[in-house]
C-alpha cells in the first residue's frame, strides 16, 4: 500500500523550501513533490496574466 506524506504548518514556515528533505531518499528521487502554493501562483498567472 502506498504511503502519503502531508507536511503542514503556518504560512511562511518554510514548508515549500525544505519539504523534500523530510521524505525518505527513495521517495525524493522517484516522485515529484506537490507544492500547492506553486500551483496556485502558476494558475493565477494563467488566468490573470496582467
Amino acid at each position: 500500500m502506498p504511503d502519503l506524506y502531508i507536511i503542514t504548518g503556518s504560512n511562511g514556515a518554510g514548508k515549500s523550501s525544505i519539504d523534500p528533505e523530510y521524505l525518505p531518499p527513495n521517495i525524493q528521487h522517484q516522485y515529484s513533490v506537490f507544492d500547492g502554493d506553486l500551483l496556485f501562483v502558476q494558475k493565477r498567472r494563467e488566468l490573470f496574466p496582467a
